[in-house]
């Protein structure tokens, strides 16, 4: 899909990294938790299990990088040099306390590594994934025997966990998925609720110039609107061969970001949350000599007009973040469907099994996939202070659907004012 033109640089393959491969109370079960799959068959939890939790994952040598082949199940997020980069940026920013578990056998191998961390959201302590809503996904990386737990055998799990962790009021685990890596998610057992939005991949065909009629909505409109570019000058998609170049597209990225963030919901968040910009840049800086980093841009004499940064990983396209220029002018080119059209050919002609557009529910998503994954929450009260902000948390999710907004607003109000008397 491209203009008689415009030239393409794509000096680089893919990497092949990884493989394809007091006690907790019942928190409440809102109407739309995850339903079980009837057809599964859980095993119960081995009798015996040896449980680690170190705050450096150089405690923990098994936990495998970006580019180690494991047997554990695992997104890219997961990766140990993903979360090292993570720690050091946004986790020191915001002063998160990084906890990594691991759950293994008495002789050592690994059954479930878990990225954790403890953080102060509302003047509470909130236990929760390494997220600060750079990852798409938050789950364990899983080694087959786990894949197979049953409820009851995460509920036991999560109660023998509570010795292991420093003092929280309550466990917040977002975006679950479902499966990872093809297998069973068995943290899905401790789900209490649906996530407000999943996520939607393309299964990407052997042969795009077959396929791309079927898959992408109007190509002759795409193709009409790559002529009229082409028109304007030097049109290029560029993929950044070099780090020093895939900083400056990651930085041309985050710019024309942050200033549709400004038109949609009035911040930009790269240069208002603690660390976020950093860890775009600084895991460009470590990682893509790797190949797992990806970023690209659609280039107009020279100069980015959209830009993509994402990871390509164990035959999975993530595509994550990814901007065009908001200027009125450049409105009728369509310079991000043209962007995200051009990276979804790439990937297939690259030989990748999956496009991963990621977490939400945009339009745009749900017109090129052929996949969707619904993602679970859990609320997990530990103390009476995180029951009373679980059941905060679930009238700010449900109560939208029954009363008005301005009466929700004020009993939230309430609520909170109520949380500080008793924290105080």
């Amino acid at each position: 899909m491209h203009g008689p033109n415009i030239r393409r640089r794509i000096d680089s393959e893919p990497a092949r990294c990884g493989t394809d491969s007091a006690q907790t109370q019942p928190a409440p079960q809102p109407t739309d938790r995850p339903a079980a799959d009837p057809s599964a068959t859980g095993t119960a939890l081995p009798a015996a299990l040896s449980i680690a939790v170190a705050a450096k994952l150089s405690d923990l040598p098994f936990w495998p990088g970006i580019s180690e082949a494991t047997p554990g199940h695992r997104f890219v997020f997961q990766c140990a040099d993903v979360l090292e980069v993570w720690r050091d940026t946004i986790g020191a920013a915001q002063r998160v306390k990084p906890l990594f578990v691991a759950v293994t056998t008495q002789d050592g191998a690994p059954l479930l590594l878990l990225p954790l961390g403890i953080e102060r959201r509302d003047g509470l302590r909130v236990l929760g994934f390494l997220d600060g809503t750079v990852s798409d996904f938050n789950a364990p990386i899983v080694f087959a025997p786990a894949q197979h737990w049953d409820g009851a055998a995460m509920r036991r799990l999560w109660d023998d966990l509570q010795p292991h962790l420093p003092a929280y009021d309550i466990a917040i685990f977002r975006k679950m998925p479902e499966t990872i890596d093809g297998i069973a998610n068995p943290f899905l057992h401790l789900a209490t609720a649906r996530s407000a939005h999943g996520t939607h991949t393309l299964k990407l065909p052997a042969d795009w110039s077959a396929a791309a009629r079927d898959i992408l909505p109007d190509l002759s409109d795409s193709r009409r609107r790559l002529r009229k570019l082409d028109r304007l000058g030097a049109t290029e998609f560029r993929i950044a061969d070099n780090v020093d170049e895939a900083i400056a597209f990651t930085t041309a990225a985050m710019a024309m970001k942050g200033r549709r963030l400004v038109d949609t919901i009035g911040v930009d968040r790269f240069a208002s949350e603690p660390g976020y910009a950093d860890y775009y840049v600084e895991i460009t800086r470590r990682l893509f000599a790797t190949g797992a980093v990806h970023v690209s841009a659609l280039m107009i004499d020279g100069t980015p007009r959209a830009a993509h940064w994402g990871f390509v990983f164990a035959g999975r396209f993530y595509h994550l973040l990814t901007a065009f220029d908001v200027d009125a002018a450049w409105r009728p080119y369509a310079l991000g469907r043209m962007h995200n059209e051009f990276l979804m050919e790439w990937s297939a002609n690259a030989g990748l099994a999956t496009f991963d557009f990621g977490v939400g529910d945009e339009p745009y998503k749900t017109a090129y996939s052929n996949d969707y994954q619904q993602l679970a929450d859990a609320i997990l009260p530990r103390t009476l202070i995180g029951h009373a902000y679980g059941w905060l948390v679930d009238l700010r999710r449900y109560s939208a659907r029954t009363i008005r907004a301005s009466a929700f607003a004020t009993t939230a109000e309430r609520i909170r004012r109520d949380l500080n008397k008793w924290r105080n």
